[in-house]
């Protein structure tokens, strides 16, 4: 019976033995898991911070190209409104020109007409008074 009862005590220790083994292993895979499970959290944060700053470079480029635009855009219409002022100025300054030289040839008509005049009716007093010498020396 000794014998029984030793086998049987040796069975329970090897028993309880086993089962602290098995419990030390579920509680090692347990602890793998629960570290492979934070670094799959840590690396899913780690992914999600870099597409959200890859997301904030991506709005601010293009935020940057659209006020690169706009100034672009603000500075074309800003040269083609001084384009179309200096050309409406050159146009004015032209018609402003045109109408000085025709004044200017209009009164250098009116000079030349009345110098015309004025010589005509010289010419006309000279012929008569040559008319008015000639019939004098005749008679």
């Amino acid at each position: 019976m000794k014998r029984e009862r030793e086998e049987w005590e040796k069975q329970k220790q090897e028993e309880k033995t086993r089962r602290e083994e098995e419990e030390e292993k579920r509680e090692r895979e347990k602890q793998i898991s629960v570290e492979q499970i934070q670094r799959l959290k840590s690396e899913m944060e780690r992914i999600i911070r870099e597409k959200e700053r890859i997301e904030r470079e991506k709005q601010e480029q293009l935020e940057d190209s659209e006020k690169r635009l706009t100034e672009e855009r603000n500075m074309r219409e800003d040269q083609q409104k001084t384009l179309e002022d200096k050309q409406k100025l050159l146009e004015e300054q032209h018609e402003n020109e045109l109408k000085r030289r025709r004044v200017e040839c209009r009164e250098e008509y009116e000079r030349e007409n009345e110098e015309i005049k004025k010589k005509k009716i010289c010419s006309e007093t000279d012929h008569s008074l040559q008319d008015l010498f000639m019939s004098l020396l005749i008679c």
